[in-house]
């Protein structure tokens, strides 16, 4: 039987979750043979893309977390964002508050 690449996948006692940025990867690169680089373009994505295809379903599993992760953390720094722009937006009456009606008579002009 395969030992599992990442103690997470392993079923026995429950260790701590590591938030990315994860101090596993340099031990990941080991393992696959990964090397850090810089993507940029769709030729470096179908690289990216290759390297995960080789893992087995576990890693594949895994780096499918840290992508879901980050995702999630980058969509709340931008909900987090927007809310201290309105929140400046209304210290400087520079918004306005009212109804639908209100809103498309604005609008309409």
């Amino acid at each position: 039987m395969k030992t599992p690449a990442f103690p997470h996948s392993n079923p026995g006692p429950q260790l701590p979750r590591i938030t990315p940025p994860d101090t596993r990867f340099p031990e990941f690169c080991a393992k696959t043979g990964a090397v850090l680089h810089t993507f940029s373009g769709t030729s470096s994505l179908n690289t990216v893309l290759e390297y995960v295809d080789k893992l087995d379903i576990e890693d594949q599993q895994y780096v499918q977390e840290i992508i879901r992760s980050r995702l999630i953390e980058k969509r709340r720094s931008a909900i987090v964002l927007r809310a201290k722009q309105a929140k400046t937006a209304c210290k400087k009456n520079q918004s306005r508050s009212g109804t639908a009606k209100d809103l498309l008579a604005d609008l309409n002009g």
